[in-house]
């Protein structure tokens, strides 16, 4: 079984705890186990128009987070997926703010690298054959539904 951090961001757990509890089910079924990863915290998405450089930092803080585990990241929320793709494009491509945000790192003993990767939920399911992904939609589909 593929393993693969969840990262759950600020949003899933507070207010959209359904979600999270339906990938919870589903996502093993795929043969991915989710691991939940300590000390991550907000990406910065919600920060975004005030202050850049500091959604910039939450998220290769993140990241930082994962690659010390040696775990690639599941983000289901859209807000996240997006920050940290864009983080991680910006800093790869700009080695000056990639050692300045390093620099700040590195008072909680993390670097970022630059060699975890993030998927959405979606991304998960063409690893799979059609039939899982079948088999999944109907032994869950009432099965998730309260009334």
């Amino acid at each position: 079984m593929d393993k693969i951090g969840l990262y759950m961001g600020c949003l899933i757990p507070t207010e959209q705890y359904a979600y999270e509890m339906a990938l919870r089910e589903v996502i093993p079924d795929l043969g991915v186990e989710l691991v939940d990863v300590d000390g991550v915290a907000c990406c910065g998405a919600p920060l975004r128009h005030i202050n850049l450089f500091l959604t910039m930092y939450l998220s290769a803080r993140n990241m930082a987070i994962f690659e010390k585990e040696g775990l690639d990241i599941l983000a289901p929320c859209p807000y996240c997926h997006q920050a940290l793709s864009e983080a991680k494009h910006v800093m790869d491509n700009n080695p000056a703010l990639k050692e300045k945000i390093n620099s700040h790192l590195e008072t909680e003993g993390l670097t970022y690298k630059g060699t975890v990767k993030h998927y959405h939920v979606l991304d998960l399911f063409p690893w799979q054959s059609r039939e899982v992904v079948n088999n999944i939609t109907r032994e869950h589909q009432l099965s998730l539904l309260r009334f």
